[in-house]
């Protein structure tokens, strides 16, 4: 029985390994993008049309997609992996990354994020029939995690112990700044169409 190839996604709160994660999932001519919602301007139909058949995206900001992503899977039209981590970890987590980078207020954008994520991160919790799985067992339950998302590509335990002590992490700083780029340019860009009005 051959064994049927659908795009995938990995959701978590941000600091959740996503990005080792879109890393190790980049093989055997399959693509996982790491926080390809950015790249897209936050348009979810345009990133499930790229993904295609085959590729698959790690990302946070998918949380905010929470209805559709739900939809979807419930249709039958993605596989989808969820990771849990504690809210508190994850707020320490992306606090000391946002510090660390430099970030004038690393508290208040940690806030920002935590709280814009938590409401819509309970409801794929609980609404979604995706493969949960905790944050702190990833690399104990990667071979169960590999069989969901991508089925028709046998398991590699070598790949997996290659990638498994490198610290895989986004650039925070450049991300940040690239986010709000883009914000800037969208608003610029609303405030030239209604000046057309």
């Amino acid at each position: 029985m051959k064994l049927e190839t659908k795009p995938f996604l990995i959701i978590g709160l941000p600091r959740s390994q996503t990005a080792w994660l879109a890393n190790y999932f980049t093989q055997n001519g399959r693509i996982c993008h790491h926080e390809r919602m950015i790249d897209v301007q936050f348009n979810f139909n345009t990133l499930i049309s790229e993904l295609g058949k085959k590729h698959g995206n790690a990302d946070a900001s998918l949380i905010l997609k929470h209805k559709e992503v739900i939809e979807l899977h419930n249709q039958g039209k993605i596989n989808l992996v969820l990771i849990s981590r504690k809210v508190p970890e994850v707020t320490e987590a992306l606090f000391n990354a946002y510090k660390k980078a430099g970030y004038k207020d690393a508290m208040g954008m940690t806030h920002k994020i935590i709280t814009s994520y938590v409401g819509p991160w309970a409801s794929l919790l609980s609404n979604s029939k995706a493969m949960i799985v905790d944050y702190h067992s990833i690399h104990n339950v990667l071979p169960e995690i590999h069989a969901h998302l991508t089925p028709e590509i046998p398991f590699s335990k070598s790949r997996a112990e290659m990638l498994r002590n490198l610290n895989i992490t986004q650039n925070i700083a450049k991300r940040v700044r690239e986010y709000a780029l883009r914000m800037d340019n969208n608003r610029v860009g609303a405030n030239q169409g209604a000046g057309r009005k």
